[in-house]
């Protein structure tokens, strides 16, 4: 089918809430230790509601999702999309979603066609951890305003367990296996709360702490949380002896915490005081630490200065944080050199702990 790329100005749209200034500050340790402010805008959140359309979930990997009115192809701020999800996939002929007012030819014969007679509600997730909780989920709030079905992808096992904690929502979940077509009378899609880089808004960090609560606990652990098992992203080439440097300074390891059940990592992180680890998905519950405790995050030397990731969930948290620029290490298993692994100096991560 022929259509036009087209953006969203002309589209019916609701501010659910304000786009808010944010300013924070951590420790940075490179080669010596500075204070590194981030100051950014948080996104206000828009619903969009289209007319008598047709939402497409996107790319195999769920990315560059868009709504079908007629001819006119709408893409925008409801969805995500980078260029190696859209050249890996033969989902599209031609997009540049910079680019509106473009004729493109848009596959729809092998997706399936599901069809509502109600209005529904479209969540176009990724299925990725981190995107889940501070992405996905928190726009279900606002779908609590009306009663309309939520029509996502297929759910894995821990996005099912996140749910039980909202069960008027999971009632009203609808799984449809990607790639799919949806047609409803009207289609809600919600803006994600995120402005790049990390800059999530506060209020997230401020939901995800009232709907997953710890058990009481005083804070009293050191723990080392490993990714060289749990992701494909940033591990630590030379993790024998980090494990062994921080085993000796009483450090308890953990090389499976991902396969933790949701409220076991939330208890966990709840009754520790100092926690370390690469940046990545498994800082997503640092919400859950207590006013004071400390996280010691390490990343690539050249993202250090610039990424705001778990730090702005941090501040709601009012935890103590300090990040340590490493080497950049080995290829690991995605693309992109920010992906690659690194090589921890014990000697900089000493002095981090202080």
């Amino acid at each position: 089918m022929q259509v036009i790329t087209r953006g969203l100005d002309d589209i019916e749209q609701h501010i659910l809430q304000p786009s808010v200034e944010r300013s924070y500050t951590t420790t940075v340790f490179n080669s010596g230790r500075v204070s590194r402010t981030y100051d950014y805008r948080e996104p206000e959140i828009k619903r969009y509601v289209f007319r008598n359309a047709r939402a497409i979930s996107g790319s195999q990997t769920g990315q560059y999702p868009g709504v079908l009115c007629g001819r006119d192809f709408h893409l925008g701020d409801f969805g995500k999309g980078n260029k190696a999800s859209r050249s890996r996939t033969p989902f599209w002929d031609a997009l540049n979603p910079k680019r509106k007012g473009v004729e493109m030819s848009l596959h729809l014969e092998d997706k399936e066609t599901h069809t509502f007679t109600e209005p529904v509600n479209v969540v176009f997730n990724l299925g990725f951890y981190y995107h889940w909780f501070y992405e996905d989920l928190a726009l279900f709030t606002f779908m609590r305003a009306n009663d309309h079905k939520i029509i996502t992808r297929e759910l894995t096992a821990y996005q099912w367990e996140s749910l039980e904690s909202m069960p008027d929502i999971k009632a009203r979940i609808v799984e449809l296996p990607a790639p799919w077509i949806v047609e409803a009378p009207e289609i809600h899609t919600y803006t994600k709360p995120d402005s790049g880089q990390g800059a999530t808004g506060h209020w997230v960090a401020e939901f995800l702490r009232e709907t997953y609560r710890p058990r009481p606990a005083r804070p009293h652990r050191r723990i080392y949380i490993s990714r060289n098992s749990d992701s494909a992203a940033r591990g630590v080439d030379n993790e024998d002896e980090v494990r062994v440097y921080l085993e000796a300074r009483g450090f308890e390891y953990f090389d499976s915490f991902a396969r933790l059940d949701l409220q076991a990592k939330v208890d966990l992180l709840h009754e520790t005081e100092v926690a370390i680890s690469a940046a990545g998905s498994n800082l997503s519950h640092v919400y859950a630490m207590q006013p004071g405790t400390r996280i010691i995050d390490f990343n690539h030397q050249f993202l250090t200065g610039v990424e705001h990731w778990y730090k702005s969930v941090g501040t709601v948290a009012q935890l103590d944080w300090t990040s340590c620029g490493m080497q950049t290490g080995s290829a690991s298993g995605r693309a992109r050199t920010k992906n690659n692994n690194m090589i921890v100096d014990t000697d900089l991560l000493g002095k981090a702990i202080g």
